[in-house]
């Protein structure tokens, strides 16, 4: 990203801790990108006897807005002290920065007309939405209760009950493992109306798509571990959840699934669901690129494999029309990353290497790419 500093000093070392997002902010049509960082003292210690203690710091929001030529440059620099009470069992050892703010999605939360972003804390059980005041200055709106994971935390917005305000979907991880959905009042408060545990396991790769063509958005996520699989939380209308379909493995817990992605990939109105590292030689699930369609079964929806490629092993990500054919695509991380091209029926043939694999550093991460608008898109972490 030409124009934008993305190494971030955090206690004196340059590490991560920066969330990038990105967004149209000035409805040029083009997208731009908010980068957000924080700093404060250090942690204080929480005598004994005491569960929590008054902490702040500060975050601070940059906009960067595109010039049209694959550059961006610094329009707008905001500031926010963020004041909350950290718990004494999260305090112990955290992993900071992530672990005190983590900013997640962007988008326009309260319905006027500018673009607003999601975060939250898992050091002060929170979950914020910080609120754009039309020149690209972002402030505090709203702060929800929510207890999290203690690494691993995700989050997205998207109207999960058809009243045309951005709802907040979290992934919490270890300790939590579960998927929960915040209903917007439309002033940025979130109110918890539903949650699951689909494993005994982080939950990640959150997707929000129709997947039962009921007109309501549902989620497909992922877990690793012993509670490795892909699960489905099906949207009652409400933000609530039905019971929905899990593709899960058998074995021993090295084996994985990998990412997964879902779209309506051959053109038939519904919704098909892709991975490419579904591995367990030993159980008779070796690995390779799988279509699966989602279909009514005996017991509601039910994962049915269509077809199969033991040539194509990956993780697979960000569904698009890369080549303009008028068919979704894929990006698949394998042996560097690569575009899996559909034929129209959801036939892919693998490319060559769209960036070729590097070796990165503790703190230097691949960008997770979602669609490529990226406007509810995941968060870049260097």
């Amino acid at each position: 990203m030409t124009g934008i500093p993305t190494e971030v000093t955090y206690d004196t070392i340059a590490r991560g801790g920066a969330s990038f997002m990105s967004a149209d902010l000035n409805g040029d049509g083009l997208n731009d990108f908010i980068k957000v960082t924080h700093a404060g003292p250090d942690l204080p210690d929480i005598p004994q006897g005491d569960w929590q203690v008054p902490y702040s710091f500060t975050v601070t929001t940059e906009v960067y807005l595109n010039e049209g030529n694959a550059s961006f440059s610094l329009s707008e620099t905001s500031q926010e002290t963020v004041s909350l009470n950290i718990q004494d069992y999260a305090a112990y050892d955290p992993d900071l920065p992530d672990n005190l703010f983590k900013a997640y999605a962007a988008g326009d939360v309260d319905g006027d007309g500018d673009i607003d972003y999601l975060a939250s804390s898992y050091l002060g059980e929170s979950v914020y939405i910080f609120e754009n005041d039309g020149t690209g200055a972002f402030s505090v709106q709203a702060r929800s209760y929510l207890e999290q994971g203690y690494s691993g935390n995700e989050g997205r917005l998207a109207d999960m009950n058809g009243d045309g305000f951005l709802d907040a979907i979290l992934l919490t991880g270890y300790d939590r493992n579960s998927i929960y959905v915040m209903v917007n009042d439309g002033s940025g408060q979130l109110t918890d109306v539903s949650s699951s545990m689909p494993a005994e396991a982080p939950p990640g790769n959150p997707q929000v798509v129709d997947l039962d063509l009921d007109g309501d958005l549902d989620v497909m996520l992922t877990a690793g571990g012993d509670g490795r699989g892909i699960y489905t939380y099906l949207n009652n209308g409400t933000g609530q959840a039905s019971r929905g379909p899990a593709l899960i493995p058998q074995g021993d817990s090295s084996s994985g699934v990998g990412a997964a992605a879902a779209a309506d990939f051959d053109g038939d109105g519904d919704i098909e669901m892709v991975t490419a590292a579904y591995m367990d030689e030993d159980y008779g699930a070796p690995r390779g690129l799988r279509l699966y369609d989602i279909v009514e079964g005996a017991d509601g929806l039910e994962f049915e494999e269509r077809s199969y490629d033991p040539t194509i092993v990956g993780s697979v990500y960000a569904p698009a029309d890369y080549d303009g054919d008028g068919d979704i695509d894929l990006l698949v991380q394998a042996a560097g990353n690569r575009m899996l091209v559909n034929d129209g029926t959801g036939h892919f043939s693998l490319s060559a290497p769209i960036v070729p694999g590097f070796v990165t550093t503790e703190y230097s991460w691949v960008p997770r790419v979602e669609t490529g608008i990226f406007h509810s898109a995941d968060e870049f972490v260097f």
